[in-house]
């Protein structure tokens, strides 16, 4: 044996058993430790868990999707509804429109008529002299 060694001294440059610190910094202390195995109790428990997780999921992704196509529908009813209330605004304008023309129509009848028998009705004369 080395004379340091017998005197009870360590050597500092061949540690026994590698720390965590001597290893490799980019392993997990996790990965590097001997793998452990799950009793089948446990695996099965996890894995049971997982498939909770998974429906849990399946179940949020499904109703999103139900909340999604009615709010698709919802949006779809209101567009419909917009445009026959823009075409109803269309008719109801054409038919003031065609109301007017036909209340000058007949003001211009009214005031031909009177021209031809002979003057201007008095009623049709206010504020003038």
């Amino acid at each position: 044996m080395d004379k340091v060694q017998e005197e009870g001294f360590k050597d500092d440059h061949k540690p026994e058993r590698a720390t965590e610190m001597d290893t490799d910094s980019s392993t997990p202390v996790l990965c590097r430790e001997k793998a452990k195995v799950r009793p089948k109790k446990v695996r099965r428990r996890y894995k049971e868990e997982k498939e909770e997780i998974a429906g849990s999921i399946r179940w949020l992704a499904e109703v999103v999707m139900r909340t999604e196509r009615a709010r698709m529908e919802t949006m779809k009813e209101i567009e419909k509804m917009r445009a026959e209330a823009e075409v109803k605004r269309g008719e109801m304008d054409l038919k003031r429109t065609e109301i007017m023309a036909n209340t000058q129509i007949e003001i211009a009848r009214l005031f031909a008529a009177s021209v031809q028998k002979g003057g201007v009705d008095s009623s049709l004369r206010i504020g003038r002299n």
